[in-house]
């Protein structure tokens, strides 16, 4: 289920929930005349399961804007790629340094070896935290996407 409002997916258990409202109360029926409703936790807006014209144009305004933010999430990994990539290389280049010829070219741990180690950390840490966010934009972005194709074609079934 999606959010009209906002676009969040919700995952719903429907077993797991009838089974916590049978504990809280005895008389719980299940009427198949009104509609399920939920609240969504980002926005508070009601969730229903059939959608009408105006809820299907709203969900599609909400899954563009969720297309919008995935695509931000796939730049500032870019970003974060990138610039750990080049903190990485430069770390090589005071590695290189730190092997020094008044000591035989061995490696001397001075400054050079402690500007490699920090700039081989902050270049690995932005490795890893693009990576993450460059992954989480492409699958958000296909997500809603796709589901954008459903409501064009008329094939999305909430």
């Amino acid at each position: 289920m999606f959010c009209q409002h906002c676009g969040k997916e919700f995952k719903i258990n429907e077993a797991k929930i009838k089974k916590l409202n049978a504990n809280i109360d005895d008389a719980y029926v299940v009427n198949d005349k009104v509609d399920k409703a939920y609240v969504c936790s980002r926005c508070n807006h009601i969730v229903k399961t059939h959608l009408d014209k105006n809820d299907l144009k709203e969900l599609s305004q909400a899954s563009h804007a969720e297309i919008h933010r995935a695509k931000n999430k796939f730049s500032t990994g870019m970003v974060a790629l990138m610039v750990g990539f080049i903190l990485s290389c430069i770390s090589f280049l005071f590695l290189s340094m730190a092997f020094k010829a008044t000591n035989n070219y061995k490696l001397v741990i001075g400054i050079e070896f402690y500007v490699f180690v920090a700039l081989i950390t902050i270049g690995c840490c932005l490795l890893v935290f693009g990576t993450i966010y460059v992954v989480l934009g492409v699958k958000r972005t296909k997500k809603y996407q796709n589901l954008i194709k459903d409501i064009q074609n008329d094939t999305f079934v909430q």
